[in-house]
């Protein structure tokens, strides 16, 4: 069970740093990348952990709006992407033959498929920013100096 919960957290976090790293490439600076909820444990530059890690998110500095319609469907996706990259570093390492490191794989990747679930269109999810992006560019209402 521990180890179910432990794959979970780093999932999120390695998901959150996918989202960060996007607005990072396209030059949309990072004000917080927040791993957790609860009393702040430590912060160290943006990057801030707190006591209960299963809850993150990545906060910019300043309005989130990216210059080109694809730069933020890409910062959208950067986080589910992530956490696949992080399956297959997980799988490509199984050759190392770590006996944790067998289950800590099978329980990320199912969070991983769990993590798809933020696709959807609807609440505060990865998706509902998608669905934002599409139908409304912001480049083109100048909301974007």
């Amino acid at each position: 069970m521990l180890i179910f919960l432990i794959a979970g957290s780093v999932a999120l976090l390695i998901h959150e740093c996918g989202h960060a790293l996007a607005q990072f490439l396209f030059k949309i600076p990072v004000k917080e990348l927040v791993w957790g909820f609860g009393p702040r444990l430590f912060k160290f530059g943006v990057f801030e952990v707190r006591l209960i890690p299963f809850k993150g998110y990545v906060h910019p500095a300043g309005p989130l709006y990216a210059k080109k319609r694809w730069h933020g469907i890409s910062i959208a996706l950067a986080g589910v992407v992530m956490t696949w990259i992080g399956v297959l570093v997980l799988f490509i390492t199984q050759a190392v033959k770590v006996p944790w490191l067998k289950d800590f794989s099978v329980w990320y990747t199912l969070w991983a498929f769990l993590s798809l679930l933020e696709l959807l269109p609807f609440g505060r999810r990865d998706g509902a920013w998608i669905k934002y992006m599409i139908l409304n560019n912001p480049a083109k209402r100048g909301q974007v100096k």
